[in-house]
């Protein structure tokens, strides 16, 4: 894909409304024709030159970087009847100027009657051009995912880095800590792209979150505040009923009994405190409180803990 495409096809085939614009490619649209000229804002753009269908590998990466998979463990969660395949011709986008608005898209889960604790996420990206762009993943808990979106309790957040080019994979973000939720509870969880219009402070690349129209349990949703929608609507109501955002939520693998071996060699001894101190400032599985911050308190949890583990 190129970027030189783009402005002859925004002229010939976007409808403007305000600042943005959602759209996808038509080649596989599911929805009505683009409304009028100061309509809810909603469009398509004939060709973005992606190839349609794609069955990619996991590339796990987090913080720019490859991640480790411990944080991921099954049971897992998913709405997604195909969570490899993505098909960038129905992957939802908010365009302003051009370039990719803020964008989020969610899902909403019921927690199974025992509870859950969320090891990490793992979600699509079908595009990612003109530099590295970070992503967050947030999990709210809190009544209907269509509610106010402020009116949302957020539990966890945790981020990586696309990097330029970054499309067509698979990616894991891992939530260090865990986050538990308890059974019956809801659980909403954002894949949040911040804007990439100049105005707002983004570097006018494009990014595309990875979605396929191979069905799905239940609804996904999109929320675009440059585009129109504060809080989360579905999909479906905003005129894409087969675009179905790629998620699955992993639990979090069980902590031994003996956390403060970070090398796991069976005793908590200097080699251990080595580890803990080379941490120190930052997080990760030194982070024996999960407070999010390896410190004080982590060490005396460590130094608790000294000795052959039971």
């Amino acid at each position: 894909m190129s970027c030189r495409h783009l402005p002859a096809l925004a002229a010939a085939a976007l409808v403007a409304v305000g600042t943005g614009t959602l759209f996808t490619t038509p080649a596989y649209a599911d929805h009505d024709p683009p409304p009028a000229r100061g309509g809810p804002g909603f469009a398509s753009i004939i060709d973005l030159g992606l190839r349609p269908d794609h069955v990619v590998l996991d590339r796990r990466v987090h913080e720019g970087g490859i991640a480790s998979t411990s944080a991921c463990a099954e049971p897992s969660l998913t709405q997604s009847n195909n969570t490899d395949l993505i098909q960038a011709s129905v992957s939802i986008a908010c365009l302003g100027g051009g370039v990719s608005g803020g964008t989020g898209l969610a899902r909403s889960f019921v927690v199974p009657p025992d509870g859950f604790t969320v090891g990490c996420v793992r979600f699509g990206v079908a595009v990612n051009q003109g530099g590295d762009w970070p992503v967050f993943v947030r999990i709210f808990t809190g009544g209907a995912i269509t509610g106010p979106y402020d009116a949302l309790t957020l539990l966890g957040e945790t981020s990586l880095v696309i990097p330029d080019g970054g499309g067509d994979a698979l990616y894991t973000a891992e939530f260090p800590g865990a986050v538990a939720l308890p059974g019956g509870s809801f659980m909403i969880i954002e894949i949040w792209c911040p804007s990439r219009i100049v105005a707002a402070g983004g570097d006018a690349g494009l990014i595309f979150i990875a979605k396929n129209s191979a069905g799905q349990s239940a609804p996904s949703y999109i929320r675009a505040p440059e585009c129109g929608p504060v809080n989360f609507v579905s999909l479906a109501s905003a005129g894409f009923p087969n675009s179905h955002l790629i998620m699955t939520v992993f639990s979090a693998e069980e902590v031994g009994e003996c956390p403060a071996d970070l090398n796991g060699d069976g005793t908590v001894d200097g080699a251990d405190l080595g580890l803990l101190l080379s941490s120190w400032g930052g997080t990760g599985s030194a982070d024996l409180n999960n407070d999010g911050v390896v410190d004080g308190a982590d060490l005396g949890l460590l130094l608790s803990g000294w000795g052959a583990c039971p």
